[in-house]
């Protein structure tokens, strides 16, 4: 299985598109493969150190 490691704005822009925020439209196609990929445990989008921190950080800010 493919493990992919997405930066912040990766995925601020898949959120986005799956909640059908404005913005969002170049996101759906790439949010679409994703959710395939892991359907078919092709590949694994795990949430790495430093996202857990910078969400923290940006909360705690």
């Amino acid at each position: 299985m493919l493990h992919v490691y997405l930066d912040q704005f990766a995925w601020i822009g898949l959120a986005r598109a799956a909640h059908g925020r404005s913005g969002s439209a170049r996101y759906r196609d790439a949010l679409e493969m994703c959710r395939a990929a892991r359907v078919q445990e092709v590949a694994s989008f795990p949430l790495d150190l430093y996202r857990y921190w910078d969400l923290t950080r940006a909360t705690l800010a």
